[in-house]
């Protein structure tokens, strides 16, 4: 593909290094004809970033790329992520990562929007485009009220996106981004269809990093009141502080870290991630280190090292600083068991359970949300183990071992029709006799 672009170097620190960030727009209306990206729908793109990996850039080359990968799985708002090599007027260049630009047209094209009814703000609510007056008078209520009344948090979630702000929030508390929320931090809606704030995950770089920056308490971290400017002032915790509150947020935030825990944070899954992405660009190292001279093979690998190490062991920490913090005793299993998979599935908080058996570990003392749905031609008869309802949904606060199956039966007077020709939009002047 050959286009007419204007090119510029972006990056606020990474613009040091001799390896530079490059934003490239299309020169145009027609953007960039171009599948960039192959887990996106997308193939036009206003403009796009080549980004040399930002303060990660002589370290994995990946780091932001990896997390932002792991967020694909999460209600976030995230940059797709794709490694390539660049040749700069013939020259090679290195290993680059194309990257989404934040910006009116990534929001448009990804959620359906008009650009012209977006507010994009950043930090305190700074402008950069629409308005911010409606944050700022969300600011003040959160300021003013006490979210314990549910009168004022149901004000707030007719105003926050509540499950992808918990996800977004539960995101960077988990990879210990520490160059948040005090900086980088974006927010949008469109005021009229989707009129909820909704946060973006980018320039995650400080995640997943040096050392033992695994053992970070985060949780207390992003919801400390007196933080300092930077990195984590008071006006950066306020929304998470204000609404942990309330009892209905504190146990959604809490149960959806527990399910998050026990799925896509397992160390496996990241793991797999982490081995898929850095597979990618090994063989393009050593050119890559020839070129820039910024560090060698070893320091790489041990760099990737580093990530696996935080990866291993990074979720037993976290489960322990919201033991700390919600004062939790621990942790019990919970066994959640299907007798038929035909019958239907089994949602437990925010997950749903489409196997025969599956567990997970969830804090003592917190309460949990089961509910058994049946598929057609199937009913639900009720529960065996732990509790013998018939009730389809069960509320459970975990003390002991939780061992649930759900129970379904097909339906004795269920009958199957099978439609294998439809007559789609015929003549009205047209005899379909008996066709659909």
């Amino acid at each position: 593909a050959q286009w007419n672009a204007d090119i510029k170097i972006y990056g606020a620190w990474s613009r040091a290094y001799p390896q530079k960030s490059l934003a490239v727009f299309a020169k145009g209306s027609e953007g960039f004809n171009y599948k960039f990206f192959p887990n996106l729908s997308l193939d036009n793109f206003e403009s796009i970033v080549l980004r040399n990996s930002g303060n990660d850039w002589n370290s994995t080359l990946l780091r932001d790329g990896f997390m932002q990968t792991i967020a694909n799985d999460l209600d976030i708002d995230n940059l797709a992520y794709q490694p390539a090599v660049m040749y700069l007027n013939g020259e090679y260049w290195g290993i680059h990562n194309i990257r989404e630009k934040v910006n009116l047209n990534y929001l448009s094209s990804h959620f359906n929007v008009n650009k012209s009814s977006i507010d994009l703000l950043e930090l305190e609510g700074f402008i950069i485009d629409g308005n911010n007056e409606d944050y700022i008078a969300m600011t003040e209520f959160l300021y003013a009220k006490n979210l314990s009344d549910n009168a004022n948090y149901e004000i707030i979630k007719n105003q926050i996106d509540i499950p992808s702000f918990i996800d977004y929030n539960l995101f960077q508390i988990y990879i210990a981004n520490t160059d948040w929320p005090g900086n980088n931090n974006k927010f949008w809606r469109s005021r009229t269809e989707k009129p909820k704030w909704r946060w973006i995950l980018f320039d995650t770089d400080f995640g997943f990093g040096y050392m033992e920056s695994y053992r970070h308490n985060t949780l207390k971290y992003a919801t400390d009141p007196n933080g300092p400017e930077w990195p984590n002032p008071s006006w950066g915790t306020l929304n998470l502080r204000k609404l942990l509150e309330n009892e209905s947020f504190k146990t959604q935030f809490i149960n959806r870290f527990s399910d998050l825990s026990n799925t896509i944070l397992t160390p496996e899954n990241i793991n797999t991630i982490l081995t898929s992405l850095s597979s990618k660009i090994a063989n393009e190292i050593p050119d890559h280190i020839e070129k820039w001279n910024a560090f060698d093979l070893s320091n790489w690998e041990y760099n990737i090292s580093i990530i696996k190490n935080f990866a291993d062991v990074r979720i037993s920490y976290v489960r322990q600083h919201f033991e700390n913090y919600f004062g939790f005793s621990g942790l019990q299993i919970v066994v959640i068991n299907n007798n038929d998979l035909n019958g239907g599935k089994i949602q437990l908080n925010s997950l749903t359970i489409e196997k025969n058996n599956w567990y997970g570990s969830y804090f003592i003392g917190s309460k949990i949300y089961v509910k058994a749905k049946a598929n057609p031609g199937y009913e639900f008869i009720g529960w065996s183990g732990s509790s013998n309802s018939t009730e389809d949904s069960l509320e459970i606060v975990v003390n002991e071992l939780v061992d649930l199956k759900a129970n379904f039966q097909r339906k004795s007077n269920f009958k199957e029709i099978v439609i294998n020709e439809i007559n789609y939009n015929s003549n009205a002047n047209f005899d379909t006799e008996d066709w659909i």
